[in-house]
């Protein structure tokens, strides 16, 4: 049984104030928050932070060895002081952050780990080596052409029907979710957004519903430092690659919910983060798989988001809301809808959707980043036609009314966003009802309308309102 969540502070395990973002601050941001930004980003993503990333994967898979890590890209980079002195820097810093993670561990998961001094020096070194690990991709720019941009294994059809095809035939227990296990709690943390804002944090660990995985899934809480027993949570899903301690504890503006009184619990996707699959950098199993990635990521993510809905009413929340952005906004779609299968303890309240659309084929097909990895063409290579890849999409879309009223849905829609393109976003809403004062849209594309939450939060603010008045 989980037990509600001690208020017990420990006043040594206090973290230093999180970075305060000003990239996108006043004329700075309202030049950089454009869709040429997007048109840049995208770009940038797949050509190069997709390439380093899979060369750095490779890197931590290969341990140091050169025949071993072209042997995973297929490639045949010489042996030179440059090549060897990247593998070694990797592996190094893959063996520095793997053995402060089981320090970190047992600091935060060992017995009497609420009274443990050292907790903030720990996760402090924790992010600093994680960060140092990731950057090691820039070491693999001199041979950035050479790798290649995903490690491609798009899934046959045949191995799509084995894993999940008993699913299409019963879509009101597509997604069950098996019943709430014994959640982990670290020791708690404490911090400061600013001088009148504290805050505490800590982790939650519990088994995944990835098939075939063993391992934990994760989620970071945030509460306010007073009230937090009963606060009113929202759970916050990210989007596809992104890894939050490649940045470190920032300002972020979901996170500073809790200057609001919201306890904010923000779950790391499967293949993300602590999850990351050996030899693949976070992420890319979803998209290198083809379908059977998407399916099986929100099979996963969508059942384990239940579970955190049941633990937050059990540990207090009156309300609980869930929101996301990009694949996290399409993962929180589908929890909308299939909590009409779930007990009333399980069902969200209100829904936050940023940069979203109904239309899977699309974004697969046709939005701006399918294109420039060449997915439809992947995809036809492994056997799958488009009305193949559409029989899927119940289990890869919102089919249905969503769980909570209309007007308990807030949307922010980038009007240039062709990643996600806004088309399918601006469907979704109508279709739901969605009032238009609950709809926020912006003239920019699909990064630049998440990352101006950093300029305007207007959008966090009528979620807010709204979550206040339902108290």
């Amino acid at each position: 049984m989980n037990a509600p969540v001690s208020l017990e502070k420990d006043s040594s395990a206090r973290l230093p104030r999180p970075m305060l973002v000003k990239t996108f601050d006043g004329l700075q941001g309202r030049f950089l928050l454009r869709p040429w930004y997007d048109w840049c980003g995208v770009r940038a993503i797949v050509n190069w932070y997709f390439p380093l990333s899979r060369a750095w994967a490779a890197a931590l898979q290969a341990e140091g060895d050169l025949d071993a890590f072209n042997g995973a890209l297929g490639t045949r980079i010489r042996n030179s002081g440059l090549i060897r002195s990247a593998l070694e820097q990797t592996s190094l810093a893959d063996r520095a952050y793997l053995d402060c993670h089981q320090r970190w561990e047992s600091c935060f998961f060992g017995e009497g780990n609420s009274h443990k001094t050292g907790m903030a020096t720990a996760e402090v070194e924790r992010q600093a080596l994680s960060k140092r690990r990731m950057l090691c991709r820039k070491a693999y720019l001199p041979w950035r052409r050479k790798f290649p941009k995903l490690l491609w294994a798009v899934s046959p059809r045949e191995d799509v029907e084995r894993d999940h095809g008993k699913r299409l035939l019963d879509l009101d227990s597509a997604f069950a979710a098996p019943s709430l296990p014994v959640l982990e709690q670290s020791g708690i943390l404490h911090g400061n957004w600013d001088s009148d804002a504290p805050y505490r944090q800590y982790w939650l660990r519990f088994p995944s519903l990835v098939s075939g995985e063993e391992g934990k899934a994760w989620a970071k809480v945030y509460e306010p430092e007073t009230g937090a027993t009963d606060a009113p949570c929202i759970i916050f899903l990210h989007g596809i690659g992104m890894e939050t301690d490649f940045w470190g504890e920032m300002t972020d503006p979901v996170n500073m919910l809790t200057k609001q009184g919201f306890r904010v619990i923000r779950p790391e996707a499967p293949w993300h983060g602590h999850r990351r699959l050996h030899g693949q950098f976070g992420g890319e199993p979803a998209i290198g798989q083809g379908p059977l990635g998407f399916i099986g990521l929100f099979h996963a993510w969508v059942r384990e988001v239940a579970q955190l809905i049941e633990w937050a009413r059990r540990n207090g929340s009156p309300q609980v809301a869930v929101g996301g952005l990009s694949l996290g906004a399409l993962t929180a779609q589908i929890v909308a809808t299939q909590a009409r299968n779930w007990s009333s303890e399980r069902r969200p309240d209100q829904l936050l959707l940023i940069t979203t659309s109904e239309d899977m084929l699309d974004i697969a097909l046709r939005g701006s980043m399918a294109r420039l990895l060449e997915m439809p063409r992947r995809f036809a290579e492994a056997g799958w036609a488009e009305a193949d890849l559409a029989r899927w999409t119940p289990l890869l879309e919102p089919h249905g009314d969503p769980v909570m009223a209309a007007d308990r849905i807030v949307t922010l829609l980038g009007r240039a966003d062709d990643l996600t393109p806004i088309k399918g976003g601006e469907n979704l809403m109508r279709r739901w009802n969605v009032p238009e004062n609950n709809i926020f849209r912006k003239y920019q594309g699909h990064f630049s309308a998440s990352l101006g939450l950093y300029q305007d939060n207007s959008v966090l603010m009528r979620l807010a309102e709204i979550m206040k008045a339902d108290r």
